[in-house]
């Protein structure tokens, strides 16, 4: 259901949910609004995978690569313990479509329910990592202004959220 597809995205595949996505954002459609192929939520912001670069001296590509194996399950974490598997929880998700404004930028997104469930697996993503704990607010993004996934607003907070078919 979840793949890691683009530095710290993961991508959502679930057939229903990209059906459902699909149909919300045939509706927002419009001159300043172009949906995302890939509907995706940020586990990671670019700061973070800088850390993880300093931390262990990778490159962008190695520390890339690193991030995906960790979260795929697939690595031995060079501090010398082993990752045990771990699957992300499902992507639960409200249809109320909201909206994130940051100057000319916006997104819309979906809220996801199971927020708790979530900042779990970061936490223990970060520390397989070695880097320093994050707080996120989890959503999927599923349209923005130009239709590619990394234009989308990543560190979008409460705050920020306007309903838009309420």
């Amino acid at each position: 259901m979840n793949e890691l597809y683009y530095k710290g995205l993961i991508g959502i595949r679930d057939e229903a949910f990209v059906q459902a996505a699909d149909k919300i954002r045939a509706e927002l459609r419009g001159s300043a609004t172009l949906a995302i192929d890939n509907p995706h939520m940020t586990l990671l912001l670019p700061s973070q995978l800088k850390a993880v670069k300093e931390v262990h001296g990778f490159s962008n590509k190695e520390a890339k690569t690193f991030v995906k194996s960790v979260v795929n399950g697939e690595h031995l974490i060079p501090s010398g313990f082993c990752n045990p598997l771990f699957a992300p929880p499902p992507v639960d998700t409200s249809l109320l479509v909201q909206r994130a404004d940051r100057g000319d930028k916006h997104t819309y997104f979906l809220r996801v329910i199971n927020q708790d469930e979530w900042q779990e697996y970061l936490d223990v993503l970060t520390d397989l990592l070695g880097i320093d704990r994050v707080e996120r607010y989890f959503h999927v993004s599923i349209a923005n202004n130009t239709g590619k996934p990394t234009d989308s607003i990543a560190d979008i907070c409460a705050d920020d959220c306007v309903g838009v078919n309420a």
